[in-house]
């Protein structure tokens, strides 16, 4: 069974997350069905500390290969 784009366990979304000093900065997270996975999220947030469009390029390839994954009952 294919899943279509709004239907895919794995998404990316946009968020904002508070800092140490009380600000908020933007991020990128990949979510399983709706819910940060941390692990893979703090491995974005480090490749992503000069520019946040990289934790993007970066989450929407991982996104498209946890997907291929789940599609496959590999996850």
């Amino acid at each position: 069974m294919r899943r279509f784009k709004q239907d895919q366990k794995y998404k990316v979304a946009k968020a904002k997350l508070p800092t140490d000093i009380g600000r908020f900065v933007d991020a990128w997270l990949i979510t399983e069905d709706l819910v940060p996975d941390f692990v893979i999220n703090q491995w974005i947030d480090n490749k992503s500390t000069r520019k946040i469009t990289t934790g993007k390029e970066y989450g929407d390839k991982l996104v498209v290969f946890l997907n291929f994954l789940d599609n496959k009952n590999k996850t």
